[in-house]
């Protein structure tokens, strides 16, 4: 499937210009090696501002392992940016190419990351603006990708040619600090089976309606409003890694936020139904700035293990995998 999508900069004479956010998202579920990746590159205010950012951010969370991560902000004038890619220094670049994404990373203790994926399931588009915060998000996603290429962690290389992959495209007008944030999940099963679960929110967290989309074969199935019920029980245990050091030293309040040990997805909707329970192992707490506001937002990620029951076109499934949550205030 032809990947047909490219940055959403504002436009001349755009009012909203100092709010406007475009980035790009690739997440990585290697079930055969227990790992967890996640690489993703932001813009962050109007691109003609010289107090504009641009923001990189890889995390690679193996289940038996320590998560390694690192984010680096720099000006985005210093970003390499096109019509569909953007790169952060030497670590990170997403490019939206002829039919593939291409991602590369390199961490300064030698992981490195190069791999070209290929969309395997129709996408799921949501390009329809709707409101956040002080402005608007839309968004759309491939959710099912082939993984081919490489990854080198500090000198064991992993061929994830059998990893499942996952891409999204986020873009809107909104300030960090805003009262706006979400909730998002991606599950993937060793079977190929995803589930993408999207909701978006004021930042306490009690408004919005929850979405949940189930790639089963080549079908996508929506389940929304009602059908859709999320929960989290529990308190994750071990270390919260902060990124960046900067930002997390003046934050010292946020060092320990309510995040859940277990998070399930119930979705019914009469016909079909899907049931998840994710148990997270490693959490990051990824602290973003605005650049012209003074706010901030705090994305929490959470990866580890799942089990899924699903009835679909009137077929049982019972499976497992891998899977990262997404807790962003």
């Amino acid at each position: 499937m032809t990947v047909i999508d490219r940055l959403r900069q504002p436009p001349p004479l755009d009012l909203m210009a100092s709010a406007y956010k475009d980035w790009l998202h690739v997440n990585i579920f290697d079930h055969s090696a227990g790992l967890v990746g996640l690489c993703n590159v932001s813009l962050h205010g109007n691109p003609d501002d010289p107090r504009s950012l641009a923001v990189g951010a890889v995390v690679l969370a193996e289940m038996d392992g320590l998560p390694r991560a690192r984010v680096e902000v720099v000006d985005m004038a210093a970003a390499r940016r096109s019509p569909t890619s953007i790169g952060i220094g030497d670590l990170v670049a997403i490019s939206l190419a002829q039919g593939a994404i291409d991602v590369a990373a390199h961490l300064p203790d030698g992981t490195a990351v190069d791999l070209s994926c290929i969309a395997t399931a129709p996408s799921i588009a949501a390009e329809r603006p709707e409101p956040f915060g002080s402005g608007w998000i839309a968004w759309r996603a491939l959710p099912r990708l082939a993984v081919a290429g490489s990854i080198d962690l500090g000198g064991r290389r992993i061929s994830p040619d059998r990893a499942v992959g996952y891409h999204d495209h986020n873009w809107g007008r909104w300030h960090w600090g805003d009262d706006g944030g979400w909730t998002w999940a991606v599950l993937a099963a060793k079977d190929g089976t995803v589930l993408v679960l999207s909701h978006t929110t004021n930042r306490s967290h009690r408004t919005g309606s929850p979405n949940v989309h189930v790639v089963w074969g080549s079908t996508i199935r929506r389940f929304s409003g009602h059908s859709v019920r999320v929960t989290g029980t529990g308190r994750l245990k071990g270390r919260l890694g902060r990124h960046p050091g900067a930002m997390a030293a003046l934050h010292g309040g946020r060092t320990t936020p309510l995040l859940p040990e277990v998070v399930r997805i119930d979705a019914d909707d009469g016909f079909d139904r899907v049931v998840a329970e994710l148990r997270p192992v490693h959490g990051i707490q990824l602290i973003t700035a605005d650049p012209v506001a003074p706010g901030y937002g705090f994305i929490h990620e959470l990866a580890g293990p799942f089990e899924f029951e699903s009835v679909i076109d009137g077929n049982s499934t019972v499976g497992s995998g891998l899977g990262i949550f997404e807790h962003v205030d």
